[in-house]
């Protein structure tokens, strides 16, 4: 029997009724396990805000009113609107409220009323973002469930979310205090079997910020916590530093241990380098670069991956802008060009640093950190790192300016080959490193107090035959190995009249300098070391790139029962005891 298609057509639009009911059915159904899914979502990842599921699928709901594509399209991304939603509350979270007892009492209704002010532009901000990354994306039954048949038989990757906007980002220690949240983020993520999308669906946007070429150190009161590393400090260090007045005098123990303990208070930063410490494991990862990027200070910065930033237009640039021309206006006898920070806007997308794996080189795995101590990344691509005018900016953004040495026998073997934080001995200054004036008068303000200090140091008559004290590496020089330096270099400032002679802006040379001419004859005995080359002849296990690892070992040791012991006169080499301590 032979049937014609208008006859096939017609028998089924006689069902129509029946069939808009089942995708009705299957719609609603659909869109209730996507609220549900989304809502335990959002309850996981706020829990500590705190918010309670119910609130989370009120917020859920909320999503529908604000982008009504997610209800009319029948494949909405509501599981990503989940997602969105999470990440705007970590990365724009609501304002704090104000304590009226910690103003006048004559101003605070002014103050009062500014922050309603700013909290409601901040909720309509957030509105508007999620509306607009939300407002293109129509798909209908059909093409869903095409689109299912086509992927259940193919083997290539799930499609990646679109971007469609930025979340502009003011607040960086903010997404330092949400560390916790990200890392709930990512678990639920986990949970709900999504972990191969291991970043956020956004893109933030700094338009305005200061990159260094740097990398910030895990500080004391980071690690620990303020309340734990305090206590850290004052219960346990005495512990680990009392056996030292066996090797030198009283004085320089407590020098170098309070220098020591003050510089990684907070977290200093080193330089990256272009030796294997700082390529990572994973081959198509080896021309992307870790970087700081941040508002005012180190410690008020995130690390920022950018993906071939180790290319030579990438590198060039960064470079270009770092020791540009246009960084003074030669008004002087001497001009330094030379900073470690400059401005630049930056787009890209959060990802959370302990799962990001092999893209991590040696030397920056602390920002993987532990179980809720991993560091914030924002991937971007070198493209999206763009200069901004200077103009624009404060030119201010400040670090530790830092030059260390290593205390050692006179026959040049280290008092502590066990724990070789107890042979640093570190000089240190807080200050502007944007600026290329004032950075070059505190790298000088530090040499002429390393100088004197280290004078007093070799005069002293209770170290007069015991000690040497040798350069072993500085904020702008890694001095790690014969074949690598730093990979952004500072450039000579320009003496006036003259584009030829450059004066010395590194901090070994400015101190090299210095200790030539200084009326401490002592500094020039054979017991202050500075180094005859720009590279050291082998490997210098107190290079800047070795500094996370001794770090690492310092942090082991300050909460170890024993007492690391002062070296026998013939000891020389790293007890395999200490080595396999610290490989673990």
């Amino acid at each position: 029997m032979d049937f014609s298609i208008a006859d096939n057509l017609s028998s089924i639009w006689e069902y129509k009724g029946h069939i808009g009911l089942i995708l009705g059915g299957i719609t609603i159904a659909k869109i209730g396990y996507d609220v549900r899914k989304g809502g335990r979502f959002i309850a996981h990842v706020l829990s500590d805000v705190p918010v309670t599921r119910v609130e989370a699928y009120r917020k859920m709901l909320s999503a529908f009113r604000h982008a009504k594509t997610l209800v009319i399209d029948f494949k909405a991304q509501r599981l990503a609107a989940a997602r969105y939603i999470a990440e705007l509350e970590i990365l724009l979270p609501d304002l704090k409220r104000l304590n009226r007892v910690d103003y006048d009492p004559k101003d605070f209704d002014q103050i009062q009323a500014n922050w309603e002010r700013l909290d409601a532009e901040r909720k309509e901000l957030k509105r508007a973002l999620f509306r607009s990354h939300f407002a293109s994306r129509r798909f209908g039954v059909g093409k869903w469930l095409w689109l299912n048949f086509v992927r259940l038989f193919s083997r290539g990757e799930k499609p990646k979310e679109q971007m469609a906007t930025n979340i502009p980002i003011t607040d960086i220690p903010s997404l330092d205090d949400s560390r916790t949240l990200i890392k709930h983020y990512f678990d639920a993520l986990e949970e709900l079997g999504e972990a191969t999308e291991s970043a956020f669906v956004s893109t933030a946007e700094f338009r305005i910020g200061y990159l260094a070429p740097l990398y910030l150190l895990t500080g004391l009161i980071n690690r620990f916590g303020e309340e734990e590393g305090w206590k850290l400090i004052l219960n346990n260090y005495g512990r680990l530093i009392e056996r030292d007045r066996e090797v030198y005098s009283g004085e320089l123990v407590e020098l170098r241990s309070f220098l020591f303990n003050c510089w990684l208070l907070w977290g200093p930063s080193i330089s990256p380098c272009g030796c294997e410490r700082w390529q990572c494991a994973q081959h198509k990862a080896r021309n992307d670069v870790i970087l700081q990027y941040g508002f005012g200070d180190e410690n008020n910065s995130i690390d920022v991956l950018i993906k071939g930033g180790k290319d030579a237009a990438a590198v060039r640039k960064i470079k270009d802008r770092l020791n540009s021309i246009d960084n003074t206006q030669r008004k002087s006898e001497f001009n330094p060009i030379a900073t470690m920070a400059a401005p630049f806007s930056i787009k890209g997308t959060f990802r959370w640093g302990p799962i990001l794996g092999d893209q991590v080189p040696p030397a920056q795995k602390s920002l993987q950190g532990g179980a809720t101590t991993g560091r914030i990344v924002l991937e971007c691509n070198s493209e999206s790192v763009n200069e901004v005018d200077t103009a624009a900016s404060s030119k201010y953004y400040s670090a530790y300016i830092w030059i260390m040495f290593c205390i050692e026998r006179m026959d040049g073997k280290p008092f502590f080959p066990d724990a070789r934080w107890k042979n640093l001995l570190v000089y240190f200054e807080h200050g502007n490193i944007a600026e290329p004036t004032t950075f070059q008068t505190l790298k000088e303000s530090l040499v002429t107090k390393a100088c004197s200090s280290i004078a007093e140091i070799l005069k002293r008559s209770a170290d007069q035959n015991r000690l040497r004290i040798k350069y072993v590496c500085a904020l702008d020089d890694s001095f790690c190995c014969p074949d690598s330096g730093i990979v952004f270099q500072q450039q000579k400032g320009i003496l006036e009249g003259s584009s030829v002679h450059k004066k010395e802006t590194r901090l070994v040379e400015i101190m090299a300098e210095m200790v030539g001419r200084h009326p401490e004859e002592v500094l020039r005995s054979g017991r202050l070391l500075m180094p005859s080359t720009t590279r050291p002849e082998g490997p210098n296990p107190y290079g800047s790139c070795m500094l996370p690892e001794i770090v690492d070992e310092f942090y082991l040791d300050l909460r170890r029962p024993d007492v690391p012991a002062p070296a026998a006169p013939t000891a020389q080499a790293v007890s395999p005891q200490r080595r396999e301590r610290v490989e673990a």
